[in-house]
């Protein structure tokens, strides 16, 4: 078991705004955001200040984004993030923010503060190894990181903590780049743009994303309103039709490669 760190909870009996950065407003990214709307008027439904959000992208609207993203005609050829951020801002009378700029070694810092909670949902790799060498160096800077990465029907979701932590069995949780480092940092990316929709499903199952994004928003929703997660991630797989959770154990955890100084 894990219980959520103490900035976390305090957020929530002082009634401060918890700090989100959403890095990625793609298949994943734009069906997260949705529901990480609805928990923000539900946490100020329930009396919480709610949440500062900040969706940070640097592409557009294309065509074949179309049905299996939360983008319409309308926005075709408009900044993911901008168009995304305005939406939910007119809906819900919020100041949310956005950043129309790609994540890098030198920009990162800028983007990622203390006692803040992180959601990457990239496709490439490289954004994966710069957001885990960056917190590497910032293991006492009270970060939570969610990331949730796919194939074509399968995926996974990784929860990862960067803190030094005196209350648990273990000092924090290992993130995605702790138990994949190797495979992210080797992984060969190639950007394409699917030139049709048929050709973009093939890519990718319809529902993918919104399976991957719901068990973020789990994680997420059971730190900030139970205090306490069961477990740091899942593993989805559509065609088989299971999640299975990431256990919260250090013998799992090696492995992975990773080992925690105090175990």
């Amino acid at each position: 078991m894990y219980k959520s760190p103490q900035w976390l909870t305090d957020n929530e009996f002082q009634n401060k705004k918890t700090k989100v950065v959403i890095i990625g407003a793609g298949g994943t990214g734009s069906e997260l955001i949705s529901q990480i709307f609805k928990i923000n008027y539900t946490l100020m439904e329930l009396g919480s200040a709610g949440l500062d959000v900040t969706l940070i992208d640097d592409d557009v609207v294309s065509p074949t984004n179309l049905g299996r993203q939360s983008f319409y005609h309308f926005d075709l050829g408009l900044s993911k993030a901008k168009t995304l951020i305005e939406r939910f801002n007119t809906f819900g009378n919020l100041k949310w923010k956005y950043v129309v700029k790609r994540i890098t070694p030198e920009n990162i810092g800028k983007y990622i503060p203390n006692n803040c909670v992180v959601f990457t949902c990239v496709d490439n790799p490289i954004a994966r190894v710069t957001v885990g060498e960056h917190l590497e160096k910032r293991l006492n800077s009270e970060v939570l990181w969610i990331d949730g990465g796919n194939s074509r029907a399968d995926g996974q979701v990784v929860l990862g903590t960067y803190e030094q932590r005196e209350d648990l069995p273990y000092s924090r949780l290992p993130s995605v780049f702790d138990l994949y480092a190797d495979q992210l940092k080797t992984q060969e990316y190639i950007a394409t743009e699917s030139c049709s929709h048929v050709e973009a499903m093939r890519s990718q199952t319809l529902g993918i994303n919104n399976a991957i994004a719901l068990q973020m928003t789990q994680l997420f929703w059971q730190l900030v309103r139970e205090g306490e997660i069961r477990a740091h991630g899942a593993l989805v797989d559509l065609k088989s039709f299971t999640v299975n959770a990431l256990p919260i154990a250090p013998e799992i955890w090696t492995m992975f490669g990773f080992t925690d100084k105090r175990t």
